[in-house]
């Protein structure tokens, strides 16, 4: 069975970051703070204050409260046409290989982990059914 988690508050900064091109020197010269601070960020072992918060989403040119729903919505997601192959949710199979979901992948695959074993079966047929037509 897959597991579903959220990005952390870091993994939002860098997903951010990455998907945009910059540097965390770029960022960090932008907030006026040392590069080792902001890395502190991306990797959770500090948290931005609102001031900092607030640079950091007028740097992206987003609201704070965009910011830090971003984990929760696909507000940013619909805002900067974040790229289809970036995502803002991880599922990790069985094997425990982690795999990139997008927010509607992963509310597709939770809806179905909460149907019963029965109601799984008929969504697998459904899947298959359309796989193999798409596939002809």
């Amino acid at each position: 069975m897959s597991e579903i988690y959220e990005l952390t508050y870091g993994e939002v900064l860098r997903e951010l970051r990455i998907y945009h091109g910059y540097k965390q020197k770029d960022i960090s010269n932008y907030l006026n703070i040392t590069s080792q601070a902001y890395s502190n960020y991306e990797n959770n072992k500090r948290t931005p204050d609102i001031e900092t918060m607030h640079k950091i989403a007028q740097f992206y040119g987003i609201t704070v409260d965009q910011l830090i729903s971003y984990r929760h919505t696909r507000q940013i997601e619909e805002s900067i046409n974040y790229a289809a192959s970036r995502s803002l949710y991880r599922a990790v199979n069985a094997s425990g290989i982690a795999i990139p979901l997008t927010a509607k992948q992963a509310k597709m695959l939770t809806d179905i982990l909460s149907l019963s074993e029965e109601e799984q079966d008929a969504c697998q047929k459904l899947i298959d059914f359309v796989v193999v037509k798409s596939n002809s």
